[in-house]
């Protein structure tokens, strides 16, 4: 095994899974001296895992396909050992710019109300509506697209689009360099928060049970260290069970907001945000079942379908994707193989 691994992570709750495994020591226990690195962008991710500065990180759902793809980068042949969450994002509006909307749509507060209030508001708002993603390649984007296709505007011509990186957006909307934007939590509920949002709507509402956040590395990364990749997928696989049966959820919180995570000074922020927006339940961030951490290639064939929607993909590679490229990336293999092994030791 790699007798020190770096892992990249960008500041979500859905990292939990990485900070449980490292902080309840379940890395440990399986011969693993892991450090994980906090990173300000998916691209910082992406580019440092290319570069060799990364073992393996947390990404976006869409982000190793796109990249073995060679979508939007050089290609990288990536792979996908598990997956870690679904759901937990939200498309977010400013203040002014949802109660526009809602004026709109007399009072209503449906995402689809809302959606049609936007469209009937286009022609009087004298500009492009701006909103942001955190990454092209990732469900938030794909999220957003479908919302404002639902709604009957284009994306492609009626929207100015802006990429920023996830614990920037709140700044974004406050200054109102953006009218609302699609992230995962805690920068929805944090939006509501601090006064500076209002969510139009949960990505649950619009999409039951998508995979969200992934544990990926390089093809070559788990060709080369096949047991500590088999290592990584039961620490994390562990992690996610010891979150979905963890009771008392101001501990799993006081982890995520250390200082190298969230940040302490989070922690009033997210205790109150758990209560109200993810402790309810309507943004359904889930971390574990009996089928979500398998990295199925069904997955990827729904997410090809999303990048063919977006035009990012033709449909030819979309095509020879779906033929040839799926059982790389989403190693539903290496998963069974390492978590009977896990299974057959307890």
């Amino acid at each position: 095994m790699a007798e020190q691994l770096k892992l990249g992570f960008v500041p979500l709750l859905d990292c939990a899974p990485l900070v449980v495994a490292r902080e309840q020591g379940l890395f440990r226990e399986q011969g693993l001296n892991v450090v994980l690195s906090r990173e300000a962008s998916w691209s910082s991710i992406r580019d440092k895992l290319n570069y060799g500065l990364l073992d393996g990180a947390q990404m976006l759902a869409p982000m190793p396909l796109a990249a073995t793809l060679g979508l939007g980068s050089p290609a990288l042949p990536s792979c996908i050992l598990l997956s870690l969450s679904r759901n937990g994002n939200a498309i977010t509006c400013s203040v002014p710019f949802y109660q526009r909307l809602h004026e709109q749509a007399d009072g209503e507060t449906s995402p689809s109300a809302l959606g049609l209030a936007l469209r009937q508001q286009l022609p009087k708002l004298g500009r492009k509506p701006v909103f942001a993603t955190v990454y092209p390649y990732s469900n938030h984007h794909y999220l957003l697209r479908d919302w404002l296709g639902r709604s009957g505007i284009n994306p492609d011509t009626e929207i100015e689009w802006r990429a920023i990186p996830p614990a920037q957006m709140i700044t974004a909307l406050a200054q109102r360099q953006i009218d609302g934007y699609c992230v995962g939590e805690p920068w929805n509920s944090l939006a509501v928060l601090q006064g500076h949002g209002l969510i139009v709507a949960p990505g649950q509402q619009l999409w039951p049970e998508v995979p969200e956040k992934v544990f990926a590395v390089t093809q070559a990364w788990a060709e080369q260290h096949p047991e500590t990749a088999a290592a990584l997928i039961r620490a994390l696989y562990q992690a996610c069970q010891w979150i979905s049966r963890c009771n008392d959820k101001q501990a799993l919180l006081e982890l995520l907001a250390l200082p190298p995570y969230l940040d302490h000074s989070l922690l009033p922020l997210l205790e109150t945000g758990y209560q109200h927006h993810w402790g309810s339940a309507p943004l359904h961030q889930q971390f574990f079942d009996a089928q979500m951490n398998a990295p199925s290639p069904k997955q990827g064939e729904w997410l090809i379908g999303q990048m063919l929607a977006a035009g990012q993909l033709g449909a030819a590679d979309a095509e020879l994707a779906n033929r040839r490229l799926l059982p790389q990336v989403f190693r539903i293999d290496l998963f069974e193989r390492a978590t009977r092994s896990m299974a057959s030791q307890t």
